[in-house]
């Protein structure tokens, strides 16, 4: 017939009798059981393990926000190295520590407002044109500032002569 069999040899068979502490154990030389066949559902594949590809071309919201996730890892990993540029510059008589507190609280500050970000656009709270983009736009933003502050520091510097440096 096609059917499968779980066939056991020698054994036995225990049943509970139902409302009572007592079993049933049956002996066996020969017992056959018929596997039945389970339709197949097919499952869906987690997000994280769709290709990249593939999410780009999606439409859907959620692959939009795994896509962007994606994305964040590699862009936060350049936009932090950019902070780090004027983070370590120290003036002689100053803490060399001040600048690598600030870098962690930075730091920490940004992983929780990209993870705020992706559980709010996971529940449909962000616009996917806004997703996780505002969270980098301000480290940038803030990079950019003190690389900007840090560049007219030295820039105004003044020279051995006594004299202000007026370069810029």
């Amino acid at each position: 017939s096609g059917s499968r069999f779980l066939l056991l040899q020698d054994g036995y068979r225990y049943e509970k009798l139902e409302g009572k502490q007592e079993f049933r154990i049956t002996h066996f030389a020969e017992y056959g059981l018929r596997i039945e066949e389970r339709e197949l559902v097919p499952t869906q594949r987690r997000r994280s393990a769709v290709s990249s590809h593939d999410l780009w071309n999606s439409t859907i919201f959620a692959d939009q926000v795994e896509l962007q996730w994606r994305l964040a890892m590699p862009l936060s990993a350049l936009l932090l190295t950019l902070l780090a540029v004027p983070l370590s510059k120290s003036a002689p008589r100053q803490g060399r520590m001040l600048g690598l507190f600030i870098g962690i609280m930075i730091y920490m500050a940004y992983s929780n407002l990209l993870n705020v970000a992706r559980s709010a656009m996971g529940k449909g709270d962000l616009p996917s044109w806004m997703g996780l983009w505002w969270v980098h736009l301000l480290i940038l933003t803030l990079s950019l500032i003190l690389l900007w502050r840090q560049q007219r520091q030295y820039a105004r510097k003044p020279s051995r002569s006594g004299r202000v440096n007026e370069n810029s």
